[in-house]
């Protein structure tokens, strides 16, 4: 995620979307969903530039 492009994090946003509406339906959020993936990226690339690390889980 760190060194992720923007057109990546852009596709990633969208498989990501496709996903939540295939379980969910049409009741997904209207949030920017793009902003996620983006935000993480930011996190995940101070992490690397201060020798941090970046866990994520998903339950």
């Amino acid at each position: 995620m760190a060194d992720a492009t923007s057109t990546e994090l852009e596709e990633l946003a969208d498989r990501w979307t496709a996903r939540l509406r295939s379980a969910d339906g049409d009741e997904t959020t209207d949030d920017d969903l793009p902003a996620v993936p983006q935000g993480v990226s930011r996190l995940a690339a101070s992490a690397v530039s201060t020798g941090g690390g970046l866990y994520g889980w998903s339950f």
